[in-house]
């Protein structure tokens, strides 16, 4: 067996050590919890490259982020985040995880606002600004009928929104055609409804989530946080130097 003696300074060390000992422990349960957040990230992103079609990889890397845990706080309230990001026209794959409807579109589509759909250009006369609204109906058959007969009077040439209601036509983004084109005097351009199609539930945070705790040796993490934590702490490394 290894004997070692201690001195009084070496004694009032260990006593410090005892005493920081509960802050340690808050730093090491931040880093498990900083360690599974990025595995999270990692996983999650092998799980939707794989499951689904991507046209970008770069964005899947920006949209998919973590939000670390502070050591600082106690260990009751510390949280480690790994998720997507929601943008105002991107869910962040939530109808995926989640086995939902996407939400309907509220902004009209290139065609509509006659783009170059080849190209993604918009006209800048035509780009859909923050304050920016299209004509709407009123919603009842009788408004909607007038506002066809006033646009057709008019010679309006721009594109209006129909609820559908009246008509009996989906809800969506309109311009009237030439009489001699076709029967109906409308052209659908863009749907504002709600989809009714459903997405193939694809629960990717829940499968990232899983492989990242299954696939890490718990012991020798919480090891290798111990280890790291006390190699900091000023007590520690004097005792080690006098032994």
């Amino acid at each position: 067996m290894e004997q070692f003696s201690l001195t009084t300074t070496d004694i009032k060390a260990l006593a410090k050590l005892w005493a920081t000992a509960p802050k340690l422990f808050g730093y090491m349960s931040a880093g498990v919890l900083n360690h599974y957040a990025v595995r999270t990230r990692h996983e999650s992103i092998r799980q939707i490259t794989r499951t689904m079609t991507i046209r970008n990889a770069a964005f899947v890397k920006r949209s998919l982020i973590y939000r670390t845990a502070k050591g600082s706080v106690p260990v009751a309230s510390q949280e480690a985040h790994a998720g997507s990001l929601e943008r105002p026209r991107f869910s962040g794959w939530e109808e995926q995880q989640e086995g939902t409807r996407p939400a309907p579109g509220n902004v009209p589509a290139l065609s509509t606002r006659t783009g170059k759909t080849k190209t993604g250009r918009v006209r800048p006369g035509l780009r859909l600004k923050p304050g920016r609204r299209l004509v709407k109906s009123g919603g009842s058959r009788r408004a909607e009928l007038r506002m066809i007969r006033m646009v057709n009077k008019s010679k309006y040439k721009g594109f209006f929104h129909l609820t559908g209601r009246g008509v009996k036509a989906r809800e969506g983004v309109y311009r009237l055609a030439k009489p001699s084109r076709r029967m109906s005097p409308l052209i659908f351009l863009h749907a504002l409804d709600a989809d009714k199609t459903k997405p193939k539930r694809n629960k990717w945070l829940s499968i990232a989530t899983a492989r990242a705790l299954d696939g890490t040796n718990k012991r020798r993490l919480w090891m290798d946080n111990f280890t790291k934590q006390m190699h900091r702490n000023h007590e520690w490394r004097a005792l080690s130097r006098r032994r």
